[in-house]
């Protein structure tokens, strides 16, 4: 007879065998423990090679190398002709060093004019003191010859006046006694009043030529204190402009390093702001790199462009 059960009989006699009950059922061998933890190595491990060891690692791409600042260019303060270039490429460069010139010719102008105005007032002033050195004499001369000639009135006046009024004396003595008119008497007073006046002039002639001394002296010195205000100012005009043509002639660096590149050349016509060198910055904080032949470059970085 057919066994129709659809259990196994190995099944069937383990579940009617109570004794096993109590073990437990293995999931995992020691085989698959040892590989699970072998597993377990090999990921920490690759995360800790991944973490502490650096790979160089090589691409291809075009770049240039430059200084860590970068370029600096030195550029032209005014426009003009480029007349003098005083460095060339890998020279080195100090701050404020005059390291090309340019031509002004409409300053240099100016400064020519203002120079030409400064030695015209130089030479009226020249002028002005001969003449006065010439004339004064010669005023000194007629001034005292006046004085000699009213000092000599004077004492002719003094004297007459003294005649003068000793005959107003007799004539009042006269007239007191009925000897003489009073017409007479009057006649004398205006004799000695009109003495008196010519003495007063003749003095305030002298004063007066006293006067024109001192006025024509304070003239002679105003008349060069004029001027030498005037050659001041032209040559306060004359140094701003010098000033002037200095700076905008003279192109000075700003910064201190190695000339990397001229993109001038001397001739030619620059604007204002346009670079006359650049300038690789030196960082004295950083060695330098000894490059070939002997030069000085360095520190560098390089820019790259990868594709």
């Amino acid at each position: 007879m057919a066994n129709n059960t659809i259990f196994r009989e190995a099944a069937l006699e383990r579940l009617s065998t109570p004794e096993r009950l109590d073990q437990g059922l293995t999931v995992v061998g020691t085989a698959s423990w040892a590989l699970l933890w072998g597993l377990v190595l090999l990921v920490v491990g690759g995360l800790a090679w991944a973490i502490i060891v650096v790979v160089p690692v090589t691409v291809k791409g075009e770049g240039i190398l430059l200084s860590p600042g970068g370029v600096l260019d030195v550029t032209s303060g005014s426009q003009g002709r480029v007349t003098k270039l005083f460095v060339q490429t890998e020279d080195s460069v100090a701050v404020d060093q005059v390291v090309a010139e340019l031509d002004q010719p409409q300053t240099r102008q100016e400064l020519t004019t203002a120079e030409s105005e400064l030695r015209d007032l130089q030479d009226e002033r020249r002028q002005t003191l001969e003449f006065q050195q010439r004339k004064t004499p010669v005023l000194t001369a007629a001034r005292a010859q006046k004085r000699r000639a009213l000092n000599e009135n004077l004492e002719f006046l003094i004297g007459d006046e003294k005649l003068v009024e000793e005959q107003g004396k007799v004539q009042q003595e006269l007239a007191h006694k009925g000897l003489t008119t009073n017409e007479k008497v009057l006649q004398a007073k205006l004799d000695l009043g009109h003495q008196q006046e010519e003495l007063a002039r003749s003095r305030t002639s002298l004063k007066e030529i006293d006067n024109e001394e001192t006025k024509a002296r304070t003239d002679n010195e105003g008349e060069l204190l004029a001027i030498d205000l005037k050659i001041a100012s032209a040559q306060r005009k004359v140094n701003a402009v010098a000033e002037r043509l200095q700076h905008e002639s003279s192109v000075v660096s700003p910064y201190a390093g190695k000339v990397a590149e001229l993109p001038v050349n001397t001739g030619e016509i620059v604007d204002r702001g346009t670079a006359l060198l650049t300038v690789v910055p030196k960082d004295a904080s950083r060695p330098t790199i000894e490059g070939p032949h002997g030069t000085e470059m360095g520190p560098l970085v390089a820019v790259l462009a990868i594709g």
